[in-house]
């Protein structure tokens, strides 16, 4: 998966192998109006027809960050402004009929899609489409179990969190090598009584043998860590934000025979912008719905 922040202009190139691309939140700045625009016009350029050299929109997830919800005026209009972008599947009496106007978060090849699935509350909601980043999706592919929770900075862990990713996590059992959790802020301050200690708790206790991945983006700086030092399987994955560097490429690894752990391999893809913001001699790493 490809994991980024945004300077609405960070993408792919045609060569860049991948099952899904993931933006872990903020897709735009703090002091940016919350206005529907600001939604829109990212919608627009990841799903943009030009774009489609480079990957398939309904591959594309996006989980939601502080910025475009929880600081915003009025966190409901907000919040229905990003559903209305990014929501990840269209819902009749509360099941999926279908993808959104954009297709995000629905998953083109059909052996991923069919171990899709997403969490709804049963919130009432003027948006007919499940949010995926207001809420939590999950899906299998060769023994690694992918989970994305709704996870923003700056405020507790939502209830649902763990038992969320608890309840995936035992779908699989033990046909499940390494799970990845996706959010846009970490597991400490916080989030730690409410996700982060019960969580690294059920990885310790019921999946010692489990691999695990937990990758966020709310610090904006890239960092790589074991964060529990009773557990060497976990891994935390902070991503650079997009305005200072190119997407990563996350990839999970096996050796042939099959045994032991899975591992890791984070390619930073050159690492950060010079100048460490989008300047014009980045514009080749880069990609849009106009010209430049």
């Amino acid at each position: 998966g490809i994991l980024s922040g945004d300077c609405k202009r960070v993408g792919l190139t045609t060569q860049t192998p991948y099952k899904f691309i993931l933006h872990i939140g903020d897709i735009k700045s703090s002091w940016t109006d919350c206005d529907q625009e600001a939604y829109s016009d990212i919608a627009e350029i990841y799903s943009h027809p030009s774009n489609r050299i480079h990957y398939n929109r309904r591959d594309v997830f996006f989980l939601i960050g502080d910025n475009e919800w929880s600081d915003c005026d009025n966190r409901n209009t907000a919040l229905s402004y990003w559903m209305n972008s990014f929501g990840n599947g269209q819902k009749t009496n509360g099941r999926n009929t279908g993808p959104n106007p954009n297709g995000f978060g629905t998953l083109s090849d059909p052996n991923l899609a069919r171990t899709l699935v997403y969490y709804d509350r049963g919130e009432n909601s003027n948006s007919p489409f499940y949010p995926s980043s207001a809420s939590n999706f999950s899906f299998f592919h060769k023994m690694v179990l992918f989970v994305g929770i709704n996870q923003v900075g700056g405020q507790d862990a939502l209830p649902n969190n763990y038992q969320w990713v608890k309840k995936q996590m035992a779908r699989y059992g033990d046909r499940m090598k390494t799970v990845v959790v996706f959010a846009h802020a970490d597991m400490r301050g916080s989030r730690w009584d409410d996700f982060g200690r019960p969580f690294q708790r059920l990885l310790r206790e019921e999946y010692p043998t489990v691999f695990c991945l937990y990758a966020h983006g709310d610090d904006h700086e890239f960092d790589i860590k074991r964060v529990d030092q009773d557990n060497a399987n976990l891994v935390d994955l902070t991503c650079d934000s997009g305005e200072l560097a190119e997407p990563i490429l996350v990839s999970i690894t096996r050796d042939s025979s099959g045994g032991g752990t899975d591992g890791l391999r984070v390619d930073r893809r050159g690492g950060r912008y010079e100048n460490e913001q989008c300047e014009p001699q980045n514009r080749d790493k880069t990609w849009g719905s106009e010209p430049f």
